[in-house]
């Protein structure tokens, strides 16, 4: 048998780096680490603490090595932790899978001897404008050395895209997208009452913060705005002001199950991101996560949202900056249940059709064990 048969090494062994997201992060843990789990393969999760993530019953036992996380200018204990546990797992894996640009050189460097892969899910340059912690007049400098970092990381790595776009600057290598897992059916929930619209993800001013408290405010006694995730720092006083007024319903960060447990029940899904770079040529996955949950969605005009809306006939398209037309749009879903259920039914039928996760996971498993062949 030669070295490019996995079957005889037993099944593929693999070491998933972040350092920079949580560990429940929902592309890493809930889509990525469950279809290696679900497909035999042996899987190390080194990421920040918490060490104890909800994975289903499905996924069974995923070894763990808890580090500091990144955040903000504190990076070097976080590398220096990633370097070591992956130094400390040469001869033990296949291949390591890396969530963060900064820990790709790191992982390398710990020399593992098997291929390092770095899974881009973010325009990293473009996101520098998106990081309020680093000083304005610093960017265009942090742009530059972000780009330098990029052509090291891509010199001797092999890429997964979370885009097809990203292809335009990295080439052409395989693209799995930020789909998530659609249920055969749409989930026979009753909708709450008094109704409400959802976000799911990351609170930010280019990520509508300040639209959606507006909506909460004019949506009144009609119907609530419910937000899952963690906020920044420049607009934490603003949301948490909002939401001791009642204008808003706040649950801040929570594992993927438990937020599209609460999608379930929503009239409406939100995505009032603004046009940034980071955003313009990326699909918003809540749009998708919406729809597999029978919810149509309000969206800003970002292009490939604007498409799935269109495509799946499943929500509208308003401008972010019109808090009548978002209120109107919301209102239209959230005072008739019948229509919204329409919606969202239509929405489950195209996302199943197209962007379902337990089609791109075979794909993404089928990926990563072919690269890790010649290690093996």
């Amino acid at each position: 048998m030669t070295a490019t048969e996995p079957a005889a090494a037993g099944p593929l062994r693999v070491t998933v780096v972040t350092v920079a997201h949580r560990p429940d992060d929902a592309r890493i843990a809930f889509r990525q680490i469950g279809a290696l789990r679900r497909a035999g393969a042996e899987v190390c999760y080194v990421a920040p603490g918490p060490a104890t993530v909800a994975w289903g019953p499905d996924v069974g036992p995923v070894e763990r090595v808890v580090v500091t996380r990144a955040t903000g200018r504190r990076r070097l204990r976080p590398w220096w932790q990633a370097f070591r546990a992956v130094r400390r797992r040469r001869g033990t894996c296949d291949i390591v899978l890396v969530h963060d640009l900064e820990a790709v050189l790191p992982v390398r460097l710990a020399r593992p001897g098997c291929p390092v892969v770095w899974d881009v899910h973010e325009d990293m340059v473009a996101s520098v404008d998106d990081r309020r912690w680093i000083p304005a007049r610093a960017r265009p400098l942090m742009r530059w050395v972000v780009g330098r970092f990029e052509r090291l990381a891509t010199a001797r790595s092999p890429l997964l895209l979370a885009e097809h776009s990203y292809r335009d600057r990295f080439g052409d290598w395989p693209v799995v997208p930020n789909t998530t897992t659609v249920p055969a059916t749409v989930p026979a929930v009753a909708p709450a009452s008094p109704p409400y619209a959802i976000y799911v993800g990351r609170i930010s001013q280019a990520r509508g913060a300040a639209a959606m408290i507006r909506l909460g405010h004019d949506l009144g006694g009609d119907a609530r705005v419910v937000l899952v995730g963690p906020a920044d720092d420049d607009v934490r006083a603003d949301l948490t002001a909002a939401a001791e007024a009642g204008a808003v319903d706040w649950r801040g960060p929570l594992p993927n199950p438990e937020a599209l447990a609460l999608v379930e029940h929503a009239a409406v899904g939100l995505c009032l991101l603004e046009p940034i770079a980071n955003y313009v040529g990326s699909m918003p996955t809540k749009v998708y996560e919406y729809f597999a949950r029978g919810v149509p969605a309000v969206v800003s005009p970002l292009p490939l949202a604007v498409d799935a809306v269109h495509h799946a006939d499943a929500g509208t398209v308003v401008d972010p900056h019109d808090p009548a037309a978002v209120a109107a749009a919301v209102r239209a879903y959230t005072s008739d249940p019948d229509h919204a259920r329409a919606a969202g039914r239509r929405g489950h039928r195209w996302v199943q059709a197209h962007h379902d996760w337990n089609v791109d996971g075979e794909r993404f498993v089928a990926t990563l064990t072919d690269w890790a062949a010649t290690r093996r």
